[in-house]
């Protein structure tokens, strides 16, 4: 029988639903179980009868190759029908409980495993450097939230949420990495342009190091102990 076992991500699982039945899942996830937390960790052919004898195999004796942990509440497991579709059960405290589940949206095997949840949030009236796509960048935020993400299909990553003062939503990027991220304690003051750039006359702006140096953080790291400006990395 063609059978693929899906389980929550542990580094996405902000909400701490692996190991929870069922119905604290929906709960917890607007009365759905969210595939876009699971990750296929195993999809083949094996000889079961049904859904106890997958239990023991992903329990007892693990298929060759086998990256998933044993199987157990919240894990999911498709198996195909006849007719070539597909019947979702979710693995709950008691027995199996049949399920919608978009497949679509979980993740393949994930190809950069850490297993490092995180998400840091902070608030206030701050500037972060951090490396974007065109090298170091400064943001005057009023809040931040650094988190766990899907970079791919089959990679996982980091976002970078920032809201700037006054406004609602929010700003995005993400990142294959963790990113590092200065946080200054600035208030509504400004790190100057000059920390970054030099001015060889009033038409030339010249960056002082190059774009993805460590020394543009090095640089602000100075500024900010010359003017007594609390900072951190996050």
């Amino acid at each position: 029988m063609k059978i693929t076992l899906y389980q929550i991500i542990p580094e996405l699982d902000n909400d701490h639903l692996m190991f929870r039945d069922l119905q604290s899942i929906r709960t917890a996830s607007n009365d759905q179980v969210p595939a876009e937390l699971y990750e296929s960790v195993y999809s083949g052919e094996l000889e079961i009868q049904g859904l106890e004898d997958a239990y023991y195999i992903f329990n007892i004796a693990h298929p060759e190759g086998y990256q998933g942990r044993s199987m157990s509440v919240s894990d999911v497991v498709e198996l195909a029908t006849p007719d070539g579709d597909s019947e979702f059960f979710f693995c709950d405290s008691i027995g199996f409980k049949k399920i919608p589940f978009d497949k679509k949206q979980a993740m393949l095997p994930i190809i950069n495993r850490d297993f490092k949840q995180e998400e840091k949030i902070q608030c206030g009236q701050f500037h972060i450097v951090f490396c974007g796509e065109f090298g170091v960048d400064t943001v005057w935020c009023s809040k931040i939230v650094l988190t766990r993400c899907r970079y791919s299909q089959c990679q996982l990553g980091y976002k970078l949420m920032y809201w700037l003062p006054g406004q609602d939503r929010w700003c995005e990027m993400t990142f294959l990495s963790r990113p590092k991220i200065l946080l200054a304690h600035t208030g509504f003051c400004s790190i100057p342009e000059s920390v970054f750039f030099e001015y060889p006359n009033k038409n030339i702006r010249k960056r002082k190091f190059t774009a993805f140096s460590d020394e543009n953080f090095c640089a602000v790291e100075q500024w900010c102990r010359e003017q007594n400006v609390v900072y951190e990395y996050l």
